[in-house]
């Protein structure tokens, strides 16, 4: 029930637009994008489990980061303007940089350790506040408004996090009361 919640949060996070529900042309064109995202990486955390078992977090992180970067480069190479890449700054290659290896890196390892020592699924419910997180450094760092429907979607998030803890909680004092028991 909590998974269900906090998904529907993500939903009206990722469509809010003020006291709207967003459904123009940039909604149909990047936010199906962000939806398959959230969805992949929810796979990505089910299917990493086993090989978390024999791997170190570290060495899963490296070898899943290399073969992002191959993939991206098969796929994405034909829309790569070459005459464009001399006209980038420094500070963006800085960010590049940044990006992949210390942000995505760091939280990947974070992620996969996550995944080892309490499992996928209690996991993954985490990954429902990456668009809280991404609202409140919108507002922050960008400047962007925070509408009624976002912040609907905020707080169905949190909720469903809150059902799904407590859910867990329940079910560790029934395990417990019943290993007493025997």
């Amino acid at each position: 029930m909590g998974i269900v919640v906090s998904f529907s949060g993500i939903i009206l996070v990722v469509m809010g637009a003020g006291k709207n529900i967003a459904m123009g042309s940039s909604f149909l064109s990047g936010n199906p994008m962000i939806m398959m995202a959230t969805f992949s990486w929810a796979v990505y955390s089910i299917l990493i489990r086993k090989y978390l078992e024999r791997y170190s977090p570290l060495i899963i992180t490296a070898y899943g980061l290399i073969i992002g970067m191959i993939s991206m480069f098969i796929f994405w190479s034909g829309n790569i303007e070459l005459h464009i890449l001399k006209e980038i700054s420094p500070m963006t290659i800085f960010s590049i940089i940044y990006s992949g290896t210390l942000a995505l890196g760091i939280a990947s390892v974070f992620w996969n350790i996550g995944i080892l020592k309490i499992g996928n699924a209690k996991t993954s419910i985490y990954n429902n506040i990456t668009p809280v997180v991404s609202v409140v450094c919108g507002i922050i760092v960008l400047n962007e408004k925070f509408g009624l429907v976002q912040g609907i979607g905020s707080l169905l998030i949190l909720f469903g996090l809150f059902l799904t803890k407590l859910r867990d909680k329940r079910q560790e004092a029934v395990i417990e009361k019943t290993n007493r028991k025997a």
